[in-house]
């Protein structure tokens, strides 16, 4: 169980960069399949968790909470495909609610980007252990993550172009930083995660003009 659950919190944080640094540089162009991607983690996760709470204890409990989370993660993502605003609402929320989550956090952690330990929350919330989260900064994340995916409706390409070049930016640079080169340097992170911004942002810019019709 304990080597199954390590797999999977490392698989996550693989994932994870690879998403961040998609996100920071093709954020608008890949609206689509981020919102569905989005859609399908936020149903995995969320239905995950459930089922490890709710589901009775025993050796099958991470079995069967695993395949029902990817039956619901499936459902979900479908839904953000077919429904093209539902998946952008869905991606933004998704999206900002992460990064105020993890940004606030961090600085309640005395300033310091706690991310290395992002996998042992991870390996806890697979367990069923909600110790290590902060209950009201979750609330806020969730209700500001709602605030964005409805202005996201409003200013579709600015929203989403400034918003995954941040938020992915920041995101790339504290995992590889912090978890892969296990250097921990808040001024050095901050530094190269403005200009992963900057060029995220001149870059999505720069490749997304054709495709900015579609959404006026």
């Amino acid at each position: 169980m304990d080597f199954l659950l390590s797999n999977i919190a490392a698989a996550f944080l693989i994932l994870s960069i690879i998403y961040e640094l998609a996100t920071c540089f093709f954020g608008y162009r890949l609206e689509h399949f981020f919102s569905t991607a989005c859609g399908f983690i936020l149903g995995f996760m969320l239905s995950l968790l459930a089922g490890l709470t709710l589901l009775p204890k025993n050796d099958y409990t991470l079995t069967l909470a695993l395949i029902i989370a990817v039956g619901v993660g499936i459902a979900v993502a479908a839904v953000a495909f077919k429904f093209f605003k539902i998946g952008i609402f869905v991606f933004m929320f998704s999206t900002v609610s992460a990064f105020v989550y993890n940004i606030a956090n961090a600085l309640i952690q005395q300033y310091k980007l706690d991310y290395d330990s992002a996998t042992p929350m991870i390996e806890k919330l697979l367990e069923g252990d909600f110790s290590l989260v902060n209950w009201w900064l979750f609330i806020a994340a969730v209700v500001l993550g709602i605030i964005a995916g409805i202005l996201t409706m409003k200013y579709i390409r600015q929203t989403i172009i400034f918003a995954t070049a941040i938020t992915g930016a920041i995101g790339a640079s504290t995992e590889i930083f912090k978890e892969i080169i296990k250097f921990d340097n808040l001024a050095v992170i901050l530094i190269v995660a403005a200009a992963l911004t900057v060029l995220g942002v001149f870059v999505q810019y720069k490749t997304t003009k054709k495709f900015a019709h579609k959404h006026r």
